[in-house]
């Protein structure tokens, strides 16, 4: 585990897996290789590596856009040998064992290194991949005489799609993800943006410290948890009051006549928590319930973390799911206006925090 008092640095992976500091590309080979080959993987999804200099031993976080390595190419080994090895940026090569191999639902190949470390095949090399194989499907690839089954690069728990699931979670009081305050970051993240006085929903809204502290700096707050306990134990802890609303709902199946009717909606732990299979109709639940211009202010975490909730996510995957062109309206959900990664979140949350404001876009046709 990361130690975050030895943490004196961060470097940041782009969408091809290299390097980029003050804005350009490392194109030191050397060093590239040096980098890329030490990362690791903490226990809590957060790639890293050590290094050393004149002042002792520092960590330094590693903010990959995309997964922490990007595979470049796959040499596959005869049918004797276990492991294949892939081929990175900056020419470093490492064994994986081709049973890690699972998809996402752009149907782009992930897999583990021998170290553990999660990779994903570029576009390239996933064209050489197919061109390999000697027949696939949609459960399998064959090379030759071996066959891998496939699986989804998610393992999603199937209890947690229900409300019962999580309110024995609030009757237990086992609730890891709760701070026990709103998230400490908003008093810094916020006042900036100056917004006026804003009709604010909080879908999953747990137990409302969020939602309060909305409500305190001036704003109207709907907030909605799927779990009946949860929301009895947030009105137990804030009240009621004409600008602080709570309600049991599933985020899914929010009335009609909620289109349209919010200026922000604020994104903390909800979508970590919904299945993966559901987030691209979590988003375009967001479109919809916002106003014209209306924005997501989002919290979310860059992690590896296969099996939730919560569940891990990447950046790739927020752009593709918010700013991209949908396929038949060729417009995208969302414009960006403000995207980041935070360098200062607390405690289990180090490292591992995006900030994003993103303004509703044209259409959510697809």
């Amino acid at each position: 585990m990361i130690d975050e008092a030895s943490v004196t640095r961060f470097v940041t992976l782009d969408e091809e897996g290299y390097f980029v500091m003050d804005g350009l590309r490392v194109s030191d080979q050397a060093l590239g290789a040096e980098w890329l080959s030490k990362i690791q993987l903490d226990d809590r999804g957060r790639a890293f590596f050590t290094d050393r200099d004149a002042g002792g031993e520092y960590t330094v976080i590693v903010e990959a856009f995309d997964q922490p390595l990007v595979a470049l190419d796959v040499l596959f080994a005869d049918e004797n040998e276990a492991a294949w090895t892939a081929r990175f940026p900056y020419g470093v090569e490492k064994k994986f064992d081709p049973e890690t191999l699972c998809f996402d639902e752009w149907d782009r190949f992930h897999f583990r290194t021998i170290e553990g470390v999660p990779a994903v095949l570029s576009r390239s090399a996933q064209a050489r991949f197919f061109q390999a194989a000697t027949d696939y499907d949609d459960d399998s690839v064959t090379f030759g005489d071996r066959t891998i089954q496939l699986k989804s690069n998610f393992e999603e728990t199937p209890a947690a799609e229900h409300a019962s699931w999580w309110s024995e979670i609030y009757r237990t009081g086992h609730l890891r993800w709760d701070l026990g305050a709103a998230h400490p970051l908003l008093d810094e993240l916020l006042p900036p943006l100056k917004f006026t006085r804003s009709r604010v929903l909080i879908l999953g809204c747990g137990l409302g410290h969020d939602a309060a502290w909305w409500e305190k700096r001036g704003h109207i707050v709907t907030a909605v948890d799927f779990s009946e306990d949860a929301i009895a134990k947030a009105k137990s802890l804030y009240g009621e009051s004409p600008t602080l609303r709570w309600q049991a709902l599933d985020a899914f199946q929010l009335p009609a006549n909620w289109s349209s009717s919010f200026d922000i909606i604020f994104e903390h732990t909800m979508y970590c928590a919904v299945p993966p299979h559901r987030r691209a109709e979590l988003c375009k639940t967001w479109w919809r319930l916002l106003s014209p211009r209306g924005r997501v202010l989002g919290i979310v975490p860059t992690m590896d973390k296969p099996l939730g909730p919560p569940y891990g996510g990447t950046e790739w995957e927020l752009r593709r799911r918010l700013l991209e062109p949908l396929r038949q309206s060729k417009r995208s959900l969302f414009r960006p206006l403000i995207w980041k990664r935070l360098r200062n979140s607390h405690g289990r949350r180090f490292g591992r925090e995006l900030f994003f404001v993103v303004e509703r876009g044209d259409s959510a046709t697809d």
